[in-house]
């Protein structure tokens, strides 16, 4: 008889530690949730800029005159762009800081952008590292049509369909719809 309680207790042992072990993850996240209250999700004025913007030299009349009069001066939104808010010195270091204080990380991929600009294969990985539980809607894109397919896996993996934002060109305004779509990519969840 004790033989048989002793087997029970080492089997009941044995799966408890075995369901432990292989569920920790979502035990952790659990118990996350449940004792620690402080854990929300994050803000916009939890962040000291709203709007990271990543884009290439050559996409610099697009990003001053249509996309910055937009975020700036209709919707409201403090804003960085490396042309502008760079100071001397460690440009990388000074763009990832930029990027960590920065509520949404906006990418404008073109041609250029994906080929000729040195910073952007650290700034999209850096782009995607940064999206958290507590901000899950971290990167927002703009893509140029004709580069639609050629956006990063690592990348792509975490974005949601409606923060892929397709552009015909970057010579024209934004339409309504590629305005209303910015927009609801930047509000607060």
């Amino acid at each position: 008889m004790i033989s048989i309680v002793l087997l029970l207790v080492m089997s009941f042992t044995f799966l408890v530690a075995y369901l432990v072990h292989r569920f920790r993850t979502a035990i952790e996240a659990y118990l996350v949730r449940v004792f620690i209250k402080a854990f929300r999700p994050m803000k916009s004025s939890d962040y000291k800029t709203h709007v990271f913007i990543g884009y290439a030299d050559e996409d610099i009349v697009f990003v001053r005159h249509i996309l910055l009069r937009y975020l700036e001066e209709t919707l409201k939104v403090t804003t960085f762009i490396h042309h502008r808010d760079l100071g001397p010195g460690y440009t990388d270091q000074q763009m990832f800081e930029a990027m960590r204080d920065s509520w949404r990380i906006l990418l404008v991929i073109t041609n250029s952008f994906l080929n000729n600009y040195d910073l952007s294969d650290i700034v999209m990985k850096y782009a995607s590292h940064s999206v958290t539980p507590a901000n899950q809607g971290r990167v927002v894109t703009l893509v140029l049509q004709t580069q639609l397919h050629n956006i990063p896996g690592y990348l792509y993996d975490v974005l949601e369909d409606r923060r892929i934002i397709v552009l015909s060109d970057l010579t024209t305004e934004l339409d309504y719809v590629q305005r209303q779509a910015i927009k609801e990519c930047l509000r607060d969840t």
